[in-house]
C-alpha cells in the first residue's frame, strides 16, 4: 500500500475533478486514500465534494418544498447531515466502497423523489440499484 502506482491512481483520480492542487494546499504532503476520501467526501469547502454538493441540493430544496414535499426535504437534510456530520475514520471502518453505494443508492432514491415531484410529476423514474453494480478491481 502507498506505492508509485497508489500515487498515481490517486492523483489521476484528483486531477479528475480538479483537485490535484486544492489537495495539495490542504495537506502538502503524501496523497493518502484517507486524505482523497476526506477531501472528496466530507470537505464542504471543496467545490465537487459530496459535501458541498448536498449543501446546494438540501439549500434548494429548503426553498422549494412546501408542506406536501416536506418528505423530500427531510430525505435531503438526513444525507446532508451525515455528510456534514460524518468522521473520516467511520467511513474507512464501514469501507470506502460500502460507504459511497449507500450514498448513490440513497441520493438516487432522494432524485426520484424530486423528479417525481418537481420535475416530471406522474412519471416514474428508474432508480440506481447497489446490487447491478460491479465492484471496480482494487486500487493498487
Amino acid at each position: 500500500m502507498g506505492g508509485a502506482v497508489d500515487y498515481y491512481q490517486w492523483g489521476a483520480l484528483l486531477r479528475s475533478v480538479s483537485g490535484f492542487e486544492a489537495y495539495r494546499k490542504i495537506y502538502s504532503d503524501v496523497i493518502t486514500p484517507r486524505r482523497v476520501a476526506e477531501l472528496l467526501i466530507l470537505r464542504d469547502d471543496m467545490p465537487r465534494s459530496l459535501h458541498a454538493c448536498m449543501n446546494f441540493i438540501y439549500e434548494t430544496l429548503e426553498r422549494l418544498c412546501d408542506e406536501h414535499t416536506r418528505e423530500i426535504e427531510r430525505a435531503a437534510g438526513e444525507l446532508h447531515a451525515k455528510l456534514h456530520y460524518g468522521r473520516t475514520e467511520d467511513i474507512i471502518a464501514l469501507g470506502l466502497h460500502e460507504y459511497l453505494m449507500d450514498f448513490l443508492e440513497r441520493i438516487s432514491k432522494l432524485g426520484d423523489e424530486i423528479s417525481r415531484h418537481f420535475l416530471v410529476p406522474g412519471m416514474t423514474v428508474a432508480r440506481f440499484n447497489a446490487s447491478n453494480w460491479r465492484r471496480p478491481a482494487a486500487i493498487g
